[in-house]
């Protein structure tokens, strides 16, 4: 557990915040998923998509609009690719545990 701690307090403040947001975003994609499209086996009725992916398309296009467009090309910011992967990564940690909660209610 020491371990993780200590990989936590290594992230930098930005790379947090990039994560937080894809979680909060996840979360809602996969809440709309699931609310919209389920059906009893946890998948979507849309293409049979999983109620899971919502989230993680949500989190993976905010990502990429926040850093593509808001700070490449309108130089509101600083590009970093590993802005989107933290906020990526956010949104499958919520989308999944949303899912596992679909299935489970």
């Amino acid at each position: 557990m020491k371990k993780v701690i200590d990989f936590i307090y290594k992230i930098k403040p930005d790379k947090l915040l990039h994560f937080i947001a894809g979680m909060i975003v996840g979360a809602i994609g996969a809440g709309i998923g699931a609310i919209m499209f389920k059906d009893e086996l946890g998948f979507s009725s849309l293409y049979g998509m999983p109620v899971w992916l919502f989230g993680i398309m949500a989190g993976a296009a905010a990502g990429m609009f926040k850093e593509v467009v808001i700070d490449l090309i309108l130089k509101f910011g600083t590009y970093d690719f590993y802005d989107i992967v933290y906020t990526f990564l956010g949104s499958v940690v919520t989308s999944i545990m949303i899912w596992i909660l679909v299935l489970i209610l």
